[in-house]
């Protein structure tokens, strides 16, 4: 039984439309299925923009944001350790508008060293 960590990044811009004209919000809200908390499947995406390394948060219904440029060093440090596993965390909530929002986290449990 070994120990581990929760850690939360938030996904950055997923109120932008996609360079396709893709909605991140339709497909945050298509993954979310109606529910206001839902946990799904993602994986990574490396580009460079301005010589600087981003990621893309990817998932079955395409790009849903990226991860924050602050972030980005960190999450790349989980990448090949002993995690015990990374999601998409995805929740409803009220937008300034009265429409709803979805925003989501990337979450990476991370496998401790079991303490003696």
């Amino acid at each position: 039984n070994s120990e581990h960590r929760r850690l939360a990044f938030p996904v950055d811009s997923v109120l932008k439309n996609n360079d396709d004209g893709t909605s991140r919000q339709a497909a945050l809200r298509t993954l979310c299925e109606g529910e206001d908390l839902m946990v799904v499947e993602v994986w990574f995406d490396d580009y460079l923009f301005g010589g600087k390394l981003n990621i893309r948060v990817m998932t079955e219904q395409g790009c849903v944001g990226e991860i924050r440029p602050k972030d980005v060093a960190t999450v790349r440090s989980y990448f090949g350790t002993s995690v015990r596993m990374i999601y998409l965390e995805i929740n409803k909530a009220e937008g300034a508008t009265g429409e709803d929002e979805y925003h989501a986290d990337v979450v990476i449990i991370e496998e401790l060293e079991k303490k003696e």
